[in-house]
């Protein structure tokens, strides 16, 4: 199954974990209140192809009602979790 680590309960329950709310959070929800959204980024990846499938939001998630979207991308947050020793 393709990005099957994606849908394994134990990798939600230690990110959950090692990733409480912290300030670093707070600084992060009080920059972009200050400073706004990177219209530049959104503008580079509207130009990408296949883009036009995409409808392109300069804003935050509580500008959305809870059912307005499919998919949710988190960015600048640079983590990995391996699930089994493996990997």
């Amino acid at each position: 199954m393709r990005n099957a680590e994606f849908n394994d309960a134990r990798l939600v329950e230690v990110y959950d974990a090692t990733c409480p709310w912290s300030r670093d959070d707070d600084f992060f929800v009080s920059a972009i209140a200050e400073v706004g959204p990177a219209r530049a980024s959104l503008d580079a990846a509207s130009a990408k192809p296949g883009a036009e499938r995409v409808t392109w939001i300069e804003g935050t998630s509580s500008d959305l009602r809870a059912d307005a979207f499919d998919a949710a991308v988190m960015t600048s947050h640079v983590a990995q979790f391996f699930v089994a020793d493996d990997e």
